[in-house]
Protein backbone atom coordinates (compact mmCIF):
# COMPACT_ATOMS: atom_id res chain seq x y z
CA UNK A 1 0.00 0.00 0.00
CA UNK A 2 2.18 2.87 -1.22
CA UNK A 3 1.79 6.39 0.12
CA UNK A 4 1.53 9.08 -2.51
CA UNK A 5 1.71 12.79 -1.83
CA UNK A 6 -0.10 14.86 -4.43
CA UNK A 7 0.97 18.47 -4.52
CA UNK A 8 0.74 21.48 -6.82
CA UNK A 9 3.41 23.73 -8.24
CA UNK A 10 2.22 27.00 -9.66
CA UNK A 11 3.49 29.70 -12.00
CA UNK A 12 4.51 32.93 -10.30
CA UNK A 13 4.95 36.42 -11.66
CA UNK A 14 8.65 37.26 -12.21
CA UNK A 15 8.52 39.94 -9.54
CA UNK A 16 6.76 37.64 -7.04
CA UNK A 17 8.65 34.33 -6.91
CA UNK A 18 8.04 31.71 -4.25
CA UNK A 19 9.68 33.03 -1.10
CA UNK A 20 11.55 30.94 1.40
CA UNK A 21 9.77 30.30 4.68
CA UNK A 22 9.86 27.75 7.44
CA UNK A 23 6.84 25.49 7.19
CA UNK A 24 5.84 24.01 10.56
CA UNK A 25 3.86 20.80 10.98
CA UNK A 26 3.40 19.57 14.55
CA UNK A 27 6.98 19.31 15.85
CA UNK A 28 8.59 19.31 12.39
CA UNK A 29 9.96 22.25 10.41
CA UNK A 30 11.25 22.63 6.86
CA UNK A 31 12.73 25.81 5.40
CA UNK A 32 12.02 26.05 1.67
CA UNK A 33 10.26 28.17 -0.92
CA UNK A 34 8.17 25.14 -1.94
CA UNK A 35 5.43 23.61 0.18
CA UNK A 36 5.86 20.52 -2.01
CA UNK A 37 9.32 20.04 -0.48
CA UNK A 38 7.97 20.48 3.03
CA UNK A 39 5.21 17.94 2.31
CA UNK A 40 7.82 15.40 1.23
CA UNK A 41 9.90 15.96 4.36
CA UNK A 42 6.96 15.88 6.76
CA UNK A 43 5.22 12.78 5.44
CA UNK A 44 7.96 10.81 3.67
CA UNK A 45 5.77 9.48 0.82
CA UNK A 46 6.83 6.69 -1.51
CA UNK A 47 6.04 9.01 -4.42
CA UNK A 48 5.61 12.76 -4.75
CA UNK A 49 3.25 13.61 -7.61
CA UNK A 50 3.54 17.25 -8.64
CA UNK A 51 0.70 18.67 -10.71
CA UNK A 52 2.04 21.38 -12.99
CA UNK A 53 0.89 23.43 -15.94
CA UNK A 54 3.30 23.91 -18.84
CA UNK A 55 4.17 27.39 -17.55
CA UNK A 56 4.79 26.23 -13.99
CA UNK A 57 6.86 23.30 -15.17
CA UNK A 58 9.09 25.54 -17.26
CA UNK A 59 9.50 28.05 -14.44
CA UNK A 60 9.75 26.12 -11.17
CA UNK A 61 9.89 22.35 -11.58
CA UNK A 62 13.63 22.13 -12.28
CA UNK A 63 14.39 24.09 -9.10
CA UNK A 64 12.18 21.79 -7.01
CA UNK A 65 13.78 18.74 -8.60
CA UNK A 66 17.27 20.03 -7.77
CA UNK A 67 16.28 20.48 -4.15
CA UNK A 68 14.68 17.08 -3.47
CA UNK A 69 14.94 14.92 -6.58
CA UNK A 70 17.71 12.80 -5.07
CA UNK A 71 15.72 12.22 -1.86
CA UNK A 72 12.19 11.47 -3.07
CA UNK A 73 10.76 9.87 -6.24
CA UNK A 74 9.43 12.99 -7.96
CA UNK A 75 6.83 12.63 -10.74
CA UNK A 76 5.42 15.59 -12.66
CA UNK A 77 1.76 15.31 -13.72
CA UNK A 78 0.93 17.69 -16.55
CA UNK A 79 -2.37 19.54 -16.32
CA UNK A 80 -3.97 22.34 -18.36
CA UNK A 81 -4.47 25.83 -16.97
CA UNK A 82 -8.15 25.30 -16.17
CA UNK A 83 -9.53 28.03 -18.37
CA UNK A 84 -12.63 26.07 -19.38
CA UNK A 85 -14.96 23.45 -17.95
CA UNK A 86 -13.43 20.78 -20.20
CA UNK A 87 -9.97 21.62 -18.85
CA UNK A 88 -11.28 21.35 -15.29
CA UNK A 89 -12.48 17.81 -16.04
CA UNK A 90 -9.06 17.01 -17.52
CA UNK A 91 -7.46 18.23 -14.30
CA UNK A 92 -9.86 16.18 -12.19
CA UNK A 93 -9.15 13.07 -14.28
CA UNK A 94 -5.41 13.68 -13.94
CA UNK A 95 -5.70 13.65 -10.15
CA UNK A 96 -7.96 10.58 -10.06
CA UNK A 97 -5.87 8.66 -12.61
CA UNK A 98 -2.71 9.12 -10.57
CA UNK A 99 -4.21 7.07 -7.74
CA UNK A 100 -4.26 3.29 -7.69
CA UNK A 101 -6.46 0.97 -5.61
CA UNK A 102 -5.46 0.84 -1.93
CA UNK A 103 -3.11 3.83 -2.18
CA UNK A 104 -2.67 6.05 0.84
CA UNK A 105 -2.92 9.67 -0.25
CA UNK A 106 -1.71 12.98 1.12
CA UNK A 107 -3.05 16.06 -0.66
CA UNK A 108 -1.13 19.32 -0.38
CA UNK A 109 -3.36 22.04 -1.84
CA UNK A 110 -1.16 25.00 -0.89
CA UNK A 111 -0.19 26.10 -4.39
CA UNK A 112 -3.27 24.96 -6.25
CA UNK A 113 -4.29 27.67 -8.73
CA UNK A 114 -7.83 28.96 -9.13
CA UNK A 115 -10.26 26.08 -8.49
CA UNK A 116 -7.61 23.38 -8.07
CA UNK A 117 -7.95 23.15 -4.27
CA UNK A 118 -11.68 22.53 -4.66
CA UNK A 119 -11.03 19.89 -7.30
CA UNK A 120 -8.48 18.26 -5.02
CA UNK A 121 -10.96 18.06 -2.14
CA UNK A 122 -13.63 16.58 -4.39
CA UNK A 123 -11.13 14.17 -5.88
CA UNK A 124 -10.15 13.11 -2.36
CA UNK A 125 -13.73 12.06 -1.71
CA UNK A 126 -14.11 10.48 -5.14
CA UNK A 127 -11.01 8.28 -5.04
CA UNK A 128 -11.88 6.83 -1.67
CA UNK A 129 -14.94 5.25 -3.24
CA UNK A 130 -13.81 4.56 -6.79
CA UNK A 131 -10.20 3.59 -6.08
CA UNK A 132 -10.70 2.28 -2.55
CA UNK A 133 -7.89 4.64 -1.57
CA UNK A 134 -7.29 6.12 1.87
CA UNK A 135 -6.88 9.86 2.20
CA UNK A 136 -4.53 10.23 5.16
CA UNK A 137 -4.16 13.99 5.08
CA UNK A 138 -5.20 17.14 3.29
CA UNK A 139 -2.81 19.93 4.24
CA UNK A 140 -2.40 23.61 3.48
CA UNK A 141 0.65 25.79 4.10
CA UNK A 142 -0.89 29.04 5.31
CA UNK A 143 1.76 31.49 4.11
CA UNK A 144 -0.50 34.48 4.88
CA UNK A 145 -0.65 33.34 8.49
CA UNK A 146 3.15 33.25 8.89
CA UNK A 147 4.69 34.88 11.93
CA UNK A 148 8.39 35.43 12.56
CA UNK A 149 9.23 33.60 9.33
CA UNK A 150 7.30 30.48 10.34
CA UNK A 151 4.34 29.30 8.26
CA UNK A 152 1.82 26.99 9.95
CA UNK A 153 0.59 23.97 8.03
CA UNK A 154 -3.12 23.41 8.59
CA UNK A 155 -4.71 19.97 8.62
CA UNK A 156 -7.85 20.23 6.46
CA UNK A 157 -8.65 16.51 6.59
CA UNK A 158 -11.68 17.01 8.90
CA UNK A 159 -13.20 19.33 6.31
CA UNK A 160 -12.90 16.66 3.64
CA UNK A 161 -14.68 14.36 6.07
CA UNK A 162 -17.55 16.84 6.13
CA UNK A 163 -18.58 15.25 2.84
CA UNK A 164 -18.77 11.90 4.62
CA UNK A 165 -20.88 13.38 7.39
CA UNK A 166 -23.18 15.12 4.94
CA UNK A 167 -23.66 11.99 2.85
CA UNK A 168 -24.20 9.79 5.91
CA UNK A 169 -26.72 12.17 7.48
CA UNK A 170 -28.57 12.52 4.19
CA UNK A 171 -28.76 8.74 3.89
CA UNK A 172 -30.24 8.44 7.38
CA UNK A 173 -32.69 11.32 6.91
CA UNK A 174 -33.73 10.32 3.41
CA UNK A 175 -33.77 6.51 3.59
CA UNK A 176 -33.61 5.61 7.27
CA UNK A 177 -30.20 3.94 6.99
CA UNK A 178 -28.05 5.10 9.90
CA UNK A 179 -25.10 2.75 9.57
CA UNK A 180 -22.61 5.21 8.11
CA UNK A 181 -23.65 8.06 10.40
CA UNK A 182 -23.50 5.89 13.52
CA UNK A 183 -20.04 4.70 12.49
CA UNK A 184 -18.80 8.29 12.05
CA UNK A 185 -20.24 9.27 15.43
CA UNK A 186 -18.43 6.40 17.13
CA UNK A 187 -15.18 7.35 15.41
CA UNK A 188 -15.70 10.89 16.69
CA UNK A 189 -15.88 9.76 20.31
CA UNK A 190 -12.99 10.85 22.55
CA UNK A 191 -10.22 8.25 22.84
CA UNK A 192 -10.43 5.72 25.63
CA UNK A 193 -7.70 7.31 27.70
CA UNK A 194 -9.44 10.70 27.56
CA UNK A 195 -12.76 9.19 28.64
CA UNK A 196 -11.03 7.39 31.48
CA UNK A 197 -9.30 10.50 32.83
CA UNK A 198 -11.63 13.36 31.88
CA UNK A 199 -15.21 13.63 33.13
CA UNK A 200 -16.28 15.91 30.27
CA UNK A 201 -14.81 13.54 27.68
CA UNK A 202 -16.54 10.63 29.42
CA UNK A 203 -19.92 12.36 29.31
CA UNK A 204 -19.45 13.30 25.67
CA UNK A 205 -18.45 9.75 24.73
CA UNK A 206 -21.44 8.30 26.57
CA UNK A 207 -23.87 10.69 24.86
CA UNK A 208 -22.44 10.00 21.41
CA UNK A 209 -22.58 6.25 21.99
CA UNK A 210 -26.23 6.51 23.07
CA UNK A 211 -27.07 8.55 19.97
CA UNK A 212 -25.32 6.07 17.67
CA UNK A 213 -27.04 3.12 19.33
CA UNK A 214 -30.48 4.75 19.08
CA UNK A 215 -29.91 5.57 15.40
CA UNK A 216 -28.98 2.00 14.64
CA UNK A 217 -31.98 0.70 16.57
CA UNK A 218 -34.49 2.92 14.78
CA UNK A 219 -32.88 2.17 11.44
CA UNK A 220 -33.07 -1.59 12.01
CA UNK A 221 -36.63 -1.37 13.31
CA UNK A 222 -37.70 0.55 10.20
CA UNK A 223 -36.09 -2.01 7.90
CA UNK A 224 -37.77 -4.89 9.72
CA UNK A 225 -41.19 -3.18 9.93
CA UNK A 226 -41.26 -3.02 13.71
CA UNK A 227 -43.42 0.04 14.42
CA UNK A 228 -43.40 -0.21 18.22
CA UNK A 229 -39.64 -0.62 18.31
CA UNK A 230 -39.35 2.32 15.92
CA UNK A 231 -41.37 4.47 18.32
CA UNK A 232 -39.37 3.56 21.42
CA UNK A 233 -36.09 3.97 19.51
CA UNK A 234 -37.31 7.35 18.28
CA UNK A 235 -37.88 8.39 21.90
CA UNK A 236 -34.40 7.15 22.86
CA UNK A 237 -32.90 9.10 19.96
CA UNK A 238 -34.78 12.25 20.94
CA UNK A 239 -33.47 11.88 24.50
CA UNK A 240 -29.91 11.35 23.33
CA UNK A 241 -30.00 14.39 21.05
CA UNK A 242 -31.76 16.58 23.63
CA UNK A 243 -28.59 16.45 25.71
CA UNK A 244 -26.19 19.30 25.14
CA UNK A 245 -23.32 16.83 24.87
CA UNK A 246 -23.76 15.75 21.20
CA UNK A 247 -23.78 19.42 20.17
CA UNK A 248 -20.18 19.64 21.35
CA UNK A 249 -19.01 17.12 18.76
CA UNK A 250 -17.92 18.55 15.45
CA UNK A 251 -19.35 18.29 12.86
CA UNK A 252 -22.28 16.31 14.23
CA UNK A 253 -23.58 19.31 16.15
CA UNK A 254 -24.60 20.92 12.85
CA UNK A 255 -26.61 17.83 11.88
CA UNK A 256 -28.08 16.72 15.20
CA UNK A 257 -31.13 18.98 15.12
CA UNK A 258 -32.05 17.93 11.58
CA UNK A 259 -31.78 14.26 12.55
CA UNK A 260 -33.83 14.82 15.70
CA UNK A 261 -36.57 16.69 13.83
CA UNK A 262 -36.80 13.94 11.20
CA UNK A 263 -37.55 11.14 13.64
CA UNK A 264 -39.23 13.03 16.50
CA UNK A 265 -42.71 12.49 14.94
CA UNK A 266 -42.28 8.73 15.41
CA UNK A 267 -41.19 8.90 19.04
CA UNK A 268 -43.40 7.35 21.75
CA UNK A 269 -41.67 6.37 24.96
CA UNK A 270 -44.17 3.61 25.87
CA UNK A 271 -45.93 2.76 22.61
CA UNK A 272 -47.89 -0.18 24.03
CA UNK A 273 -49.38 1.84 26.90
CA UNK A 274 -53.18 1.45 26.68
CA UNK A 275 -53.88 5.18 26.93
CA UNK A 276 -51.48 5.87 24.06
CA UNK A 277 -52.86 3.33 21.58
CA UNK A 278 -54.79 5.92 19.50
CA UNK A 279 -51.60 7.97 19.17
CA UNK A 280 -49.71 4.76 18.41
CA UNK A 281 -52.08 4.02 15.50
CA UNK A 282 -51.76 7.57 14.24
CA UNK A 283 -47.97 7.26 14.22
CA UNK A 284 -48.24 3.92 12.43
CA UNK A 285 -50.21 5.63 9.67
CA UNK A 286 -47.47 8.25 9.45
CA UNK A 287 -44.93 5.44 9.21
CA UNK A 288 -46.89 3.88 6.34
CA UNK A 289 -46.81 7.23 4.57
CA UNK A 290 -43.07 7.51 5.31
CA UNK A 291 -42.39 4.07 3.87
CA UNK A 292 -44.33 4.94 0.74
CA UNK A 293 -42.49 8.24 0.28
CA UNK A 294 -39.17 6.38 0.55
CA UNK A 295 -40.27 3.78 -2.02
CA UNK A 296 -40.11 1.08 0.65
CA UNK A 297 -43.35 -0.46 -0.53
CA UNK A 298 -42.86 -3.94 0.93
CA UNK A 299 -42.74 -2.47 4.43
CA UNK A 300 -45.63 -0.12 3.65
CA UNK A 301 -47.90 -2.95 2.46
CA UNK A 302 -46.95 -5.18 5.39
CA UNK A 303 -47.65 -2.52 7.99
CA UNK A 304 -50.82 -1.19 6.31
CA UNK A 305 -52.53 -4.57 6.41
CA UNK A 306 -51.67 -5.09 10.08
CA UNK A 307 -52.71 -1.51 10.80
CA UNK A 308 -56.29 -2.18 9.68
CA UNK A 309 -56.47 -5.13 12.07
CA UNK A 310 -55.04 -2.88 14.80
CA UNK A 311 -57.69 -0.24 14.14
CA UNK A 312 -60.44 -2.81 14.63
CA UNK A 313 -58.72 -4.17 17.74
CA UNK A 314 -58.86 -0.70 19.21
CA UNK A 315 -62.46 -0.17 18.06
CA UNK A 316 -63.64 -3.46 19.55
CA UNK A 317 -61.56 -3.12 22.71
CA UNK A 318 -59.43 -6.13 21.80
CA UNK A 319 -55.77 -6.62 22.61
CA UNK A 320 -53.72 -4.79 20.02
CA UNK A 321 -50.68 -7.02 20.48
CA UNK A 322 -52.64 -10.28 20.19
CA UNK A 323 -51.83 -11.33 23.74
CA UNK A 324 -55.24 -13.01 23.93
CA UNK A 325 -55.43 -14.07 20.29
CA UNK A 326 -57.78 -11.24 19.30
CA UNK A 327 -56.11 -10.36 16.02
CA UNK A 328 -56.76 -13.71 14.35
CA UNK A 329 -60.57 -13.61 14.72
CA UNK A 330 -60.63 -10.04 13.38
CA UNK A 331 -58.50 -11.07 10.42
CA UNK A 332 -60.84 -14.01 9.72
CA UNK A 333 -63.88 -11.73 9.93
CA UNK A 334 -62.34 -9.26 7.50
CA UNK A 335 -61.41 -12.04 5.09
CA UNK A 336 -64.91 -13.56 5.11
CA UNK A 337 -66.74 -10.26 4.67
CA UNK A 338 -64.31 -9.05 2.00
CA UNK A 339 -64.78 -12.30 0.13
CA UNK A 340 -68.56 -12.54 0.38
CA UNK A 341 -69.56 -8.87 0.49
CA UNK A 342 -70.60 -6.43 3.20
CA UNK A 343 -74.26 -7.58 2.91
CA UNK A 344 -73.38 -11.06 4.11
CA UNK A 345 -75.37 -12.44 7.01
CA UNK A 346 -73.04 -12.05 9.96
CA UNK A 347 -71.88 -14.98 12.02
CA UNK A 348 -70.46 -13.26 15.10
CA UNK A 349 -70.09 -9.98 16.95
CA UNK A 350 -66.86 -9.05 15.16
CA UNK A 351 -68.45 -9.30 11.73
CA UNK A 352 -71.40 -7.28 13.02
CA UNK A 353 -69.01 -4.58 14.31
CA UNK A 354 -67.27 -4.40 10.94
CA UNK A 355 -70.56 -4.13 9.06
CA UNK A 356 -71.63 -1.31 11.39
CA UNK A 357 -68.64 0.87 10.44
CA UNK A 358 -69.48 4.14 8.69
CA UNK A 359 -67.06 3.22 5.89
CA UNK A 360 -67.45 -0.54 6.07
CA UNK A 361 -67.50 -1.12 2.32
CA UNK A 362 -64.38 0.97 1.77
CA UNK A 363 -62.68 -0.76 4.70
CA UNK A 364 -63.40 -4.20 3.22
CA UNK A 365 -62.43 -3.13 -0.29
CA UNK A 366 -59.13 -1.69 0.95
CA UNK A 367 -58.48 -4.81 3.03
CA UNK A 368 -59.01 -6.97 -0.04
CA UNK A 369 -56.62 -4.90 -2.16
CA UNK A 370 -53.98 -4.89 0.58
CA UNK A 371 -54.26 -8.66 0.90
CA UNK A 372 -53.73 -9.05 -2.84
CA UNK A 373 -50.69 -6.78 -2.72
CA UNK A 374 -49.30 -8.55 0.34
CA UNK A 375 -49.67 -11.95 -1.34
CA UNK A 376 -48.03 -10.67 -4.53
CA UNK A 377 -45.08 -9.37 -2.50
CA UNK A 378 -44.82 -12.49 -0.35
CA UNK A 379 -44.56 -14.75 -3.42
CA UNK A 380 -41.71 -12.60 -4.80
CA UNK A 381 -43.40 -12.47 -8.19
CA UNK A 382 -43.32 -16.26 -8.54
CA UNK A 383 -46.96 -16.59 -9.53
CA UNK A 384 -49.17 -16.18 -12.57
CA UNK A 385 -49.42 -12.57 -13.78
CA UNK A 386 -47.44 -10.92 -10.98
CA UNK A 387 -47.43 -7.15 -10.71
CA UNK A 388 -44.28 -5.38 -11.78
CA UNK A 389 -42.37 -3.48 -9.13
CA UNK A 390 -43.70 -0.21 -10.48
CA UNK A 391 -47.27 -1.52 -10.44
CA UNK A 392 -46.87 -2.44 -6.78
CA UNK A 393 -45.71 1.11 -6.07
CA UNK A 394 -48.56 2.64 -8.05
CA UNK A 395 -51.26 0.38 -6.61
CA UNK A 396 -50.22 1.00 -3.03
CA UNK A 397 -49.79 4.75 -3.50
CA UNK A 398 -53.39 4.94 -4.69
CA UNK A 399 -54.48 3.25 -1.45
CA UNK A 400 -52.99 5.86 0.89
CA UNK A 401 -55.97 8.27 0.78
CA UNK A 402 -58.27 5.31 1.48
CA UNK A 403 -56.33 4.50 4.64
CA UNK A 404 -56.82 8.02 5.96
CA UNK A 405 -60.54 7.90 5.18
CA UNK A 406 -60.84 4.59 7.00
CA UNK A 407 -59.14 6.11 10.05
CA UNK A 408 -61.43 9.14 9.95
CA UNK A 409 -64.50 7.05 10.75
CA UNK A 410 -63.28 6.51 14.31
CA UNK A 411 -63.95 9.39 16.69
CA UNK A 412 -61.02 8.36 18.88
CA UNK A 413 -58.45 8.53 16.03
CA UNK A 414 -56.22 11.61 16.36
CA UNK A 415 -56.33 14.25 13.62
CA UNK A 416 -53.29 15.90 12.07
Amino acid sequence: MPTKAITFLGYTAPDRPYRETTYVWESHACTTPFMAEATAHFFRPDQLLVLVTAEARAQNFADLERRIGDQFPLHPVDIPSGRSEDELWIMFDAIASAIEPSDHIIFDITNGFRSLPVLAVLAASYVRLVRDATVDRVVYGAYDAATAGQTPVFDLTPFVQLLDWTTAADRFIRDGDSRDLADLIRKGMPPGAAMRDDQNARELGKALKQAANAMEQISRALRMTRPLETMSAGAALADALASEQPSKARPFRLLAERVRATYAPFAIREPDAVELLPVNLYVQLELIDWYCSKDQIVQAITLAREWIISLLCQQTDSALMDRDGARTPIEHALNRLARTGSGTIVQNALESAIQALRHSEETLRTWNRLTELRNDVAHAGMRANPRTAQQLVNDFTRLLPDLRRIASQFDWFPTR
